[in-house]
């Protein structure tokens, strides 16, 4: 049977293992070149031997461990675009390669955080790329201007270099945020056919005493109390197995009693309740508060994506636009 989290989390794993050994093979790759000449490399070779073994042996131990896939990458981005930021103060003077490096890391962090913070996070960047120049120069930061006139070919090689690297780790990233979405989407696709064929088999066994029926009347009464007290589906991972251990029975019970009780499959059950809670907290100003991926994450959702989509169906418009419309 397949395990979208499962499978995520492999997906995920897989993706931090390249993406450190990348960087590693880069630092590795910069550092030989130190040795036969100093006019490429502008860093220091200590600098780079540094960064070499730190990446290599973080990659191998969250290749091995457990992690929080989120927090750590967030963390690593952010210091990698820190990174690129001070390359690009050095070299504003001679060349504006480096800041094609910002694409991979933009890419990425589409991946990482909420779309609504990549948006901001690619405006920042746009806005300190075009002011850069004068920032270096007012702190006589920048490396002066004749720096490679002496060699104008180590400059296009530094250029080439900065841009084969910023092309290997855009499709990197465009891949792996293709993965990620592709996995998602089948688990909701699989989800949806496993409660239909739940439904049908329910269907075809329906027993119509009243015996029957006052049972799953009866399941179903523990279900909603479940969801009313508990609040299972605050789990991104909640699924109908984890719902029947909850109310001590099995998926084909708990289908047939939502199905021919509360006439609904399990997937809208959930969705209905993660929204519930969303309006909840949008009525109460917790937007003012936190973000509203903070919100739809509490409430169950993983994907701003899926969480657009189902709030749509169900209110009619965008969360966005719900909160112009409930603050007129």
């Amino acid at each position: 049977m397949f395990n979208t989290n499962d499978e995520l989390d492999s997906k995920k794993k897989e993706f931090g293992k390249i993406f450190f050994y990348s960087v590693a093979a880069v630092f590795a790759f910069y550092l030989l070149l130190s040795l036969f000449t100093s006019d490429v490399v502008i860093v220091a070779k200590g600098a780079l031997l540094f960064a070499f073994f730190l990446t290599t042996y973080t990659g191998f131990i969250i290749s091995k461990t457990k992690f929080d896939f989120f927090i750590i990458f967030r963390i690593i981005v952010f210091a990698l675009a820190i990174f690129i930021i001070y390359m690009c103060l050095l070299l504003s003077n001679i060349s504006r390669a480096i800041f094609f490096l910002f694409v991979p890391i933009i890419i990425i962090t589409q991946i990482l955080f909420s779309m609504r913070l990549s948006v901001v996070f690619t405006v920042v960047l746009l806005v300190l790329s075009f002011f850069i120049t004068e920032i270096a120069t007012h702190f006589n930061f920048a490396l002066k201007k004749d720096f490679y006139d002496y060699n104008p070919f180590i400059l296009k090689i530094q250029e080439y270099l900065t841009l084969v690297i910023a092309i290997y780790f855009s499709f990197f990233g465009l891949y792996y945020k293709n993965e990620f979405l592709r996995i998602v989407l089948k688990g909701e696709l699989v989800q949806d056919i496993e409660d239909t064929i739940e439904e049908d088999k329910s269907l075809n066994t329906e027993e119509a005493d009243e015996t029957t029926s006052d049972k799953y009347q009866i399941l179903y009464d523990r279900i909603i109390n479940c969801f009313e007290v508990d609040k299972p589906f605050q789990d991104a991972e909640f699924n109908i197995r984890k719902l029947a251990d909850l109310v001590d029975s099995n998926n084909t019970y708990v289908s047939r009693s939502l199905n021919q009780i509360g006439d609904k499959k399990f997937n809208q059950l959930v969705n209905e309740y993660r929204i519930r809670q969303v309006l909840e907290d949008l009525k109460n100003d917790t937007h003012q508060k936190f973000t509203i991926e903070h919100i739809y994450t509490n409430a169950g959702f993983s994907q701003q994506s899926t969480f657009n989509r189902i709030f749509k169906e169900q209110t009619g418009s965008t969360p966005s636009e719900y909160i112009r419309n409930s603050q007129k």
